[in-house]
């Protein structure tokens, strides 16, 4: 284990001993198909920084497909207002047409050398920390239960090239972390490997994605075990 994961497993060491970890892991299930369609009633989106949807892949584009138009158009206001959107960062948008009443948008970082710097390890975990702050500033404003349920893929770990198993080690760090807050107490996580759009013979994004998303189930199933929940 490289030093850089390091702090995200031990992390999850000291949250396994803690009172609510394994009511949290419970809350996690998997879904094997299109994130588009997953039961959940949010969902996070792998965003480009552009906030770009027509011109995009993925799930990105697999979520302008089914919430249309207006998502687009939302990307446009935001662009105009605000200008790209960071690395790490998350903002939230109706889920307009889509089966969601909420969509996070969070951008993760993009890998071009072998193996990610400290700083890029950080920006994925605020990935799902902003998503999970977007949530709970959602649910303040509309009724805790407004959002019980959300899908959330593998950030980063498509295209953008983060390598799944230390990911898939952020991920369920960050994403167990706040699923045990009080705010999150209710709130049930479906992680999704792909969009219907992304193939095994075409997408490079499918393959890590998929990989990322057995590497994190793997994780959670073996630590269920172990605690024998």
């Amino acid at each position: 284990m490289s030093s850089e994961e390091r702090p995200y497993f031990d992390r999850l060491t000291t949250l396994s001993t803690r009172a609510g970890f394994k009511d949290a892991l419970k809350r996690i299930s998997f879904y094997h198909g299109d994130i588009t369609q997953a039961r959940a009633s949010g969902v996070v989106n792998a965003a480009n920084k552009d906030m770009e949807f027509v011109k995009s892949s993925g799930i990105n584009q697999a979520l302008y497909r089914v919430a249309g138009d207006e998502l687009q158009a939302a990307g446009v206001k935001y662009r105009k207002t605000h200008g790209i959107l960071r690395t790490g960062n998350a903002i939230r948008t109706p889920g307009f047409k889509s089966r969601f009443k909420l969509i996070i948008h969070t951008v993760g970082p993009i890998i071009s050398k072998n193996w990610p710097s400290d700083t890029e390890f950080s920006q994925l975990a605020e990935c799902y920390d902003n998503s999970f702050r977007e949530l709970g500033d959602y649910n303040a404003i509309n009724g805790k239960y407004s959002i019980n349920s959300i899908a959330i893929p593998a950030i980063s770990t498509g295209i953008y090239n983060f390598p799944p198993d230390p990911a898939s080690t952020v991920a369920l760090s960050r994403i167990v972390e706040n699923l045990m807050k009080p705010e999150f107490s209710h709130v049930r996580v479906v992680f999704s490997r792909s969009a219907k759009s992304q193939k095994v013979s075409r997408s490079h994004e499918y393959v890590w994605v998929t990989f990322s998303f057995f590497c994190l189930n793997f994780f959670v199933c073996m630590m269920k075990r172990r605690d024998q929940i």
